[in-house]
């Protein structure tokens, strides 16, 4: 099953998380341990400092009673008591890092948690109206989910950018055009509720040297901040073409601008003009950009908005989504024991112009009748191990390729091609097309089939 989005931040950003049984202790618990039979009181207060003891215990006790109860902590932390089906209650303890080399990770940590809460608390609070309503509600809840969604996994992605070494040597190619199009389109809701048109104006479909995740992180970043800076009644544009050897995005709004003293310091981490930004944004492009080897410029002034203009190699070009280029439609296994995930994956990537067959474990997939060009395959499966599944597939000739999907990272010296939860099913099937290209050397298209 998908983890409970609180496990899932726990895992991904170390913060502490408790899950009460039926008779109030503690049953699980992720980061620091707790001693068997301890209960989620006890638990809790260990964590606060002793002035807050008495208002943490009331807050587990109203999650008990269905009423999901927030606390701030002292340096940004955050504690949150959500209260679930059964009565029981879950909690997420959200503090600021504690790495003491690294000091201004605690004021990162405290500046987002706050936004990280508010946009889990949509996605549970939409999921709850939409499956009680099967109607035109339930779509608008589905669309507000998928809306909260991203943003909370763009502000992880910021959090875990600046925490980070490393993911700096992936040099996968995206198609710039495509890529600007998609992050448009997720980016368009949230205009449309502040009367902003974004404009994208199409251009050539070039491949540059840059994984997907980086792109659109940078783009969202840009985008998202000319958005909300932007006038009731503005525009953004966005587009990309062609500079010698690099393609140049261009995000362009036609907002406030910035002064000589706001432009200097405006790549500054956590730097910002806005009530609830965390100051990151733009930090996180500057670093992106810098790793690609590129360069970022901006041209602003008081009452003329700000020009970005994202400098990135030009790689060789991949095969186009839909383009024909390919002889056939590449063969993916996708080996996943979550049902709704599965079929989730099975219907997207078919969209994506790829024919998709499935299996729930190793069993099912080692006895599939037709062989695959790529397996994509959860790391951790009810029956085996998602890597050692790889190596049986492609040692039986059954698969040539092969990409693990998981929420936690690769191990170091990894070769297989790794996917972190949560992506985009857009983000996967360029994943495949690119592994196949790079794997047959440009080739790929004349020897399928």
């Amino acid at each position: 099953m998908n983890p409970h989005p609180f496990t899932w931040l726990a895992q991904q950003l170390g913060w502490t998380e408790l899950l009460e049984s039926g008779d109030g202790s503690v049953v699980t618990s992720r980061g620091e341990p707790v001693a068997a039979g301890t209960r989620l009181e006890e638990a809790v207060s260990a964590r606060v400092p002793h002035s807050l003891k008495a208002r943490a215990v009331e807050a587990v006790r109203a999650a008990r009673l269905g009423v999901p109860k927030a606390l701030e902590l002292p340096s940004g932390g955050r504690l949150l008591c959500w209260p679930n089906d059964d009565d029981s209650v879950r909690v997420l303890i959200a503090r600021p890092a504690a790495r003491a080399s690294e000091p201004a990770l605690a004021d990162l940590s405290g500046a987002a948690s706050h936004e990280m809460a508010n946009a889990l608390t949509s996605i549970l609070g939409w999921a709850d109206v939409g499956l009680a309503d099967r109607g035109t509600t339930a779509t608008t809840a589905l669309r507000s989910i998928k809306e909260s969604a991203e943003s909370a996994r763009a502000i992880a992605d910021d959090i875990l950018s600046m925490v980070r070494s490393g993911d700096t040597d992936d040099v996968s190619t995206t198609l710039a055009d495509t890529v600007c199009g998609d992050v448009v389109r997720l980016i368009t809701p949230q205009a449309r509720r502040r009367n902003v048109e974004i404009i994208h104006r199409p251009g050539e479909d070039v491949a540059c040297r840059a994984p997907r995740n980086k792109l659109v992180s940078i783009l969202w970043n840009l985008i998202h901040n000319a958005v909300s800076v932007a006038q009731p009644g503005g525009h953004v544009e966005v587009w990309v073409e062609r500079d010698g050897e690099s393609l140049l995005f261009n995000v362009r709004d036609d907002g406030p601008g910035m002064d000589k003293a706001t432009r200097e310091r405006a790549f500054d981490p956590y730097f910002t003009t806005r009530d609830k930004g965390t100051g990151l944004g733009l930090a996180v492009v500057k670093s992106f950009v810098s790793a690609l080897g590129g360069k970022i410029e901006l041209q602003t002034a008081p009452g003329r908005g700000a020009w970005f203009r994202i400098h990135v190699p030009i790689a060789t070009a991949v095969p186009r989504r839909g383009s024909g280029v390919l002889a056939r439609l590449p063969r993916v296994l996708v080996v996943e024991n979550d049902p709704i995930l599965r079929e989730m994956l099975q219907l997207a990537l078919e969209m994506h112009d790829l024919k998709v067959s499935v299996a729930s474990g190793r069993s099912e997939a080692l006895l599939s009748a037709e062989s695959a060009d790529v397996a994509v395959v959860d790391l951790n499966l009810d029956d085996g191990d998602g890597l050692e599944l790889i190596a049986s597939l492609k040692a039986a000739g059954r698969a040539r390729e092969g990409i693990v999907i998981s929420g936690s990272s690769a191990p170091p010296g990894c070769t297989i091609t790794w996917m972190r939860k949560p992506f985009q099913p857009s983000e996967l099937a360029d994943t495949i097309r690119e592994l196949l290209t790079r794997q047959s050397g440009g080739d790929e298209a004349s020897r399928l089939g």
